[in-house]
């Protein structure tokens, strides 16, 4: 949930004083699929992205460019100073305005995460992946509006929805039914209305509607790792939780975390294959030997 919409807007209100007035020294690339944008504002910082599966955006301490394998990204935009810094309203793209009239754009669809440098009419200068792909052509935002507010306010719009979509699936169908819903956010309104009653589902949905606007960082740990993050409480999930104030600092961890978590597993997985390779050559010497023995008798 670290790029559901909601979590993104929350983030980017908190990270927003901080981005606004800051100046641009430099951004490139020296991980697969990560930008580092590089800021001044009285002190140095980072701004990292990543670009691979659902992605993610944080603020870190300044990150020091390695002065082998980087890549200067973004060049027209060093020396900028940011302007504004905000989300779409309706989908999961964050625009940081710079002065200079020149645009960077965050799109963070699960599988199409990419970065974007457009001009103020939203032609695409430069795109961080597939810049042949990109590059010159106009940015089209895939939504104008976003059905969430009706779809929260009135249940008999709701309800039309939900009868409209073909989906047997209660998840998949209320991620349908209601924009910027996610799977982990639909199990948990679904878990708390405690069945498929239609109108218990929309008053859980409200219910949710309000922790979303009055959110907390969430991190629940399967063991010592990360397994998911959230704004509001996962009543469905029974994992030990540890609560944030700064949602920029627990999307961190929760992103170091899960990175240490994924190398764990890897590394365990390379073990276990060691193991049963030994183990298998193994049996197959004793089995030869059984039968040389045999053989000989």
């Amino acid at each position: 949930m670290i790029t559901n919409y909601h979590t993104l807007k929350y983030l980017i209100q908190s990270i927003k004083p901080k981005l606004v007035g800051s100046v641009v020294v430099e951004a490139f690339t020296q991980e697969k699929d990560t930008l580092h944008i590089n800021l001044e504002k009285g002190e140095d910082f980072t701004l990292e992205l990543n670009a691979m599966g659902q992605g993610y955006i944080f603020l870190r301490p300044k990150l020091e460019r390695a002065r082998k394998n980087s890549v200067g990204i973004f060049p027209e935009i060093f020396g900028g100073e940011i302007v504004d810094a905000g989300i779409h309203k309706a989908d999961r793209i964050i625009e940081l305005s710079l002065r200079s009239g020149l645009k960077l754009l965050f799109q963070f669809f699960t599988g199409k995460v990419n970065f974007f440098l457009v001009s103020g009419d939203y032609e695409i200068i430069s795109s961080f992946k597939s810049p042949r792909e990109f590059e010159g052509k106009k940015f089209k935002f895939e939504k104008s509006e976003s059905n969430y507010d009706l779809m929260v306010g009135n249940f008999e719009e709701f309800k039309k929805a939900w009868e409209s979509v073909q989906l047997q699936n209660p998840v998949q169908k209320l991620i349908r039914v209601v924009d910027s819903i996610d799977v982990l956010l639909a199990k948990e309104i679904l878990y708390r209305s405690g069945g498929t009653d239609l109108e218990k589902i929309w008053n859980k949905l409200g219910d949710l509607d309000f922790e979303l606007k009055n959110p907390k960082a969430r991190i629940y740990y399967d063991g010592i790792f990360p397994r998911y993050f959230s704004i509001v409480e996962l009543t469905h999930v029974n994992l030990r939780k540890v609560e944030f104030e700064d949602i920029n600092d627990a999307i961190r961890r929760f992103v170091i975390g899960t990175r240490v978590s994924r190398s764990f597993y890897d590394e365990k997985r390379a073990i276990e294959d060691k193991l049963k390779n030994l183990y298998e050559k193994t049996i197959r010497t004793i089995e030869k030997i059984n039968e040389e023995i045999s053989e000989n008798q």
